[in-house]
């Protein structure tokens, strides 16, 4: 076994969160040095509450550090995910692993100031602790920053919380905008590829057994629900761990293209929306590398490995 890649998950845990959480944990790819919370499914307590009590319950030896709980321009969120979308109140009856002093942006930054070797970033939530922690110290993000992959965007596509926007870029339009236009290596999962990634009501019956899934059950059966009565997809979209699959392991990316995209912060109908220069003679340097198709079939089989092994993470400090 190789050196594991060292990432922090930036995180709001709901449903596809904690899966993609264990599965990090889980993987034989990947060291996982801190979660660090913000809004997003739930309020930052609850999401911070959720965080813990997923640690504990997984028997894991990491630090959680509380973050954002509004917008980086300070105002309040106007939509949190429905409990059909996945938010999780669930482990609230669970007990829960202490919380780190720091706050996620300083907690970010110290992980990455004090690391030996690189760090990437997971970034399934909205974009708020990231973008704050780059404005107060972009120059950590320079050196030991190996990359920033990104659950965001909907490239022309249709979105997921309105008719153009996905929701963690709706969420926090204006983090989104900073993160993707910052001189940073970073890689965006759109919808348009984790949409490829859809556990089926046969695979989902298939993990029975599996502790985390079954203390989950409810949860995941609902939030699958969700996705075959109201988006028709034929299962659950696995929007979170469809990220951590491609960080763990890029080559299961089957197409990336570098594009230059920007959200729009301002649009009375358009909020959110991930704007891609698409034109063949854009002037526009590319500010990212999106990933617009993915092999599914590895990735969920990985991914459904990782989620069988014993209940504790497979790495070491």
């Amino acid at each position: 076994m190789g050196i594991r890649k060292k990432v922090i998950i930036d995180t709001d845990p709901g449903v596809d969160d904690a899966l993609a959480i264990a599965y990090a944990l889980k993987s034989q790819l990947l060291e996982v040095v801190a979660l660090t919370t913000v809004f997003g499914n739930s309020q930052v307590d609850q999401t911070t509450r959720n965080a813990l009590s997923l640690i504990k319950f997984l028997n894991a030896d990491i630090p959680v550090y509380k973050g954002s709980g509004n917008r980086i321009d300070g105002s309040n969120p106007s939509v949190l995910a429905s409990s059909q979308a996945g938010t999780v109140s669930y482990f609230n009856s669970r007990p829960e692993s202490s919380m780190g002093e720091m706050n996620a942006i300083d907690a970010i930054i110290c992980c990455l100031e004090t690391a030996r070797d690189s760090i990437s970033i997971i970034a399934i939530g909205p974009l708020t602790n990231i973008a704050k922690s780059y404005q107060k110290s972009p120059e950590s993000f320079k050196d030991k920053l190996e990359r920033i992959w990104i659950m965001g965007g909907a490239i022309n596509t249709y979105g997921n919380i309105s008719p153009v926007a996905e929701f963690n870029f709706y969420s926090d339009p204006m983090a989104a905008d900073i993160v993707l236009k910052a001189d940073i290596p970073k890689t965006l999962v759109p919808v348009n590829a984790c949409r490829k990634v859809v556990m089926t009501p046969e695979e989902l019956k298939s993990l029975s057994g599996n502790s985390l899934i079954e203390d989950l059950d409810g949860l995941v059966g609902e939030y699958m629900r969700y996705y075959v009565n109201q988006e028709r997809l034929g299962g659950a979209v696995m929007y979170d761990p469809a990220v951590v699959g491609l960080c763990a392991n890029p080559a299961f990316i089957r197409k990336q293209i570098p594009l230059y995209v920007r959200v729009e912060t301002a649009g009375e109908l358009s909020l959110g929306q991930s704007v891609a220069d698409l034109r063949p003679n854009s002037q526009n340097k590319p500010n990212v590398s999106v990933c617009l198709d993915l092999e599914s079939a590895p990735l969920k089989s990985e991914f459904y490995q990782a989620l069988s092994r014993q209940n504790q993470p497979n790495w070491s400090k």
